[in-house]
């Protein structure tokens, strides 16, 4: 029974990728530290790639597991972008095939039911896009869940958790620096119990076979995975001018003119997960407008389920339940540790690097709902425990099939036309020779389409390179510097706001736009243009009023702030 409901479980990501596969193929273009993503994926195998994808502080994130990983499935595909979706669903299934497993282990169906139906859940309040979503960000909310219960195998002396832990702690650490403070204690908690299970051993007269072991050789293991996983941004560090891991350190080091956060902000934010509708169930997190952070930071809803985890834990405790109890203590340690996560963050607590705390609260309620099954299952009777068995599964059924239709819709990402426009156009309209093309962007929204017009030209054998190596493409990628020789075309990706840039791009000598796409045809956009440069004239000239100025220049800049994009070229001297 528990392979099918496992299977039942996994039916979601099996759906997506045959969506993914079958009605995306070849139209997906990503953008942004997706389109960086596929660049560096691109590069293994060909070039260097020792670190991980470029932040937008100045610094790459710690290491190119991800890259490395999604690289299988890519090359599988043909490299197609879609190749990237497909390892996200890989990695995110492994993720829950494995929390599955730990929980069937340990608790037998009714964990396992509980888990899976827990997952289902935060599935369908992320998504079918999440689960398929290779962003950085993204794709280690999972695999941290899976951390989670391998942190707690580790706790209940289960060696092999060791290594698997080493390797999940450096993918999520190594793709994006923020689970630092949080993957890394787990994994030296996990690490400690059992270094302390196998002291009590020596120290009960039985050395010898301490030392033929288990732990011992899983430490080995997992003493190679960190050290094969960690080498390529330690060799980084070591032989470049300025290491990247010195970069990080340096950054979360000197907090100096950066927002700090408090330790209650970091209480509200936790605590609101447990408030009378949590957010994982939901789907929902009230944001602070303009500020992209969430309300709870501010004020909290009370944490009315917070009170039911506890009360499981103590009994759990009391009684002598020692997996149902060492379950609960490692998700409230991981909840401590999410409060000290936030009053450490530097700048804004984004809400979307916020996707692990959903995941961790859900394992909370799961832990609540078998540790008090644990508690009454002895007085259970045996028609009820078949009912309630039932009422799981076909629960468990019901988000499966949800989460299956939302699955088989096509891949919701808006950039993607959007590129291909761009990029068609711009690819038409180079001058012919030969050459480096050298891309520019500024300010992080037109750099979203900064490495996707890269990567198009790149798959259309056209040599594209940058000024440096800072942007999205980041340090690890110094070859596609421009250094000397010959440049074909220079281009600049400019967005339509602020009012004026966009615009007065076309104005600059030698400057003419060769790709344009907006919610504005790009005739009506220039005729609106001209007439504010005519208005603009007239107030200068004294034949308009201020007052009349101003109302019909609010109108014009009201219509010309909507969403648009434009590739400008520059013919080198």
């Amino acid at each position: 029974m528990s392979r099918g409901v496992i299977a039942l479980g996994l039916v979601p990501l099996l759906v997506s990728a045959v969506t993914v596969f079958v009605r995306v193929r070849s139209s997906y273009y990503p953008a942004g530290d997706v389109a960086g993503t596929e660049l560096q994926v691109r590069d293994v195998g060909h070039h260097p790639v020792l670190l991980g994808l470029f932040s937008r502080d100045g610094w790459n994130h710690p290491g190119p597991i991800l890259f490395y990983v999604l690289a299988v499935p890519y090359r599988l595909t043909g490299g197609r972008s879609i190749g990237l979706l497909l390892g996200a669903l890989l990695i995110n299934g492994a993720a829950i095939l494995g929390m599955a497993l730990i929980a069937r282990r340990h608790g037998g169906t009714p964990l396992l039911l509980l888990t899976l139906l827990g997952c289902g859940l935060v599935v369908r309040s992320f998504g079918p896009d999440l689960v398929r979503d290779p962003w950085n960000v993204s794709i280690t909310v999972l695999p941290f869940g899976l951390l989670v219960f391998l942190t707690w195998e580790m706790i209940s002396g289960s060696a092999w958790a060791l290594p698997a832990g080493a390797f999940v702690a450096s993918f999520c650490i190594q793709t994006h620096v923020g689970y630092a403070l949080l993957a890394a204690p787990l994994l030296v908690l996990g690490t400690s119990c059992l270094v302390a299970q196998s002291y009590r051993r020596v120290q009960a007269g039985r050395a010898a076979a301490v030392r033929r072991s288990r732990p011992l050789r899983a430490a080995l293991v997992a003493a190679g995975v960190l050290v094969v996983l960690w080498l390529p941004p330690v060799l980084q560090q070591i032989t470049a001018a300025h290491g990247n891991l010195g970069k990080i350190a340096g950054y979360f080091l000197d907090d100096s003119g950066k927002k700090a956060h408090t330790l209650a902000e970091g209480w509200r934010l936790t605590s609101n997960q447990f408030g009378s509708r949590p957010e994982w169930i939901t789907g929902h997190r009230a944001v602070i407008p303009l500020r992209f952070e969430p309300a709870s930071l501010l004020h909290a809803a009370f944490p009315v389920y917070l009170l039911p985890f506890v009360g499981v834990a103590f009994a759990l405790w009391r009684r002598g339940e020692r997996d149902a109890f060492w379950l609960t203590a490692t998700v409230g340690l991981t909840l401590s540790l999410g409060v000290v996560w936030v009053a450490r963050t530097l700048g804004p607590v984004y809400d979307y690097r916020l996707g692990w705390i959903w995941v961790v609260t859900m394992f909370a309620f799961v832990a609540t709902a078998w540790g008090a099954w644990r508690l009454v299952d002895e007085r259970v009777r045996p028609t009820t425990r078949r009912a309630l068995g039932v009422a799981c599964v076909v629960a468990l059924g019901a988000i499966t099939l949800v989460n299956a239709v939302y699955a088989a819709r096509p891949v919701g990402d808006a950039y993607s036309p959007q590129v291909a426009v761009l990029a068609r156009q711009t690819t038409a309209a180079l001058p012919r020779g030969s050459g480096d093309v050298i891309v520019r962007c500024s300010g992080d929204e037109g750099c979203v389409y900064y490495a996707a017009l890269i990567l198009w030209l790149e798959r259309h054998g056209i040599s594209a390179r940058t000024q440096s190596a800072y942007g999205l493409v980041g340090s690890d990628s110094a070859h596609r510097v421009h250094r000397h020789g010959p440049v074909r075309a220079i281009l600049d990706v400019e967005i339509s706001k602020p009012f004026g840039k966009f615009d007065a791009a076309a104005d600059r000598p030698g400057h003419r736009m060769i790709a344009y796409w907006g919610l504005l045809p790009r005739a009506e956009r220039a005729q609106l243009v001209r007439r504010m440069t005519a208005i603009r004239a007239q107030r200068d000239a004294g034949t308009l009023d201020k007052t009349s100025f101003y109302v019909e220049a609010l109108d014009l800049d009201r219509r010309l702030s909507t969403a648009a994009v434009g590739v400008f070229l520059t013919q080198p001297h």
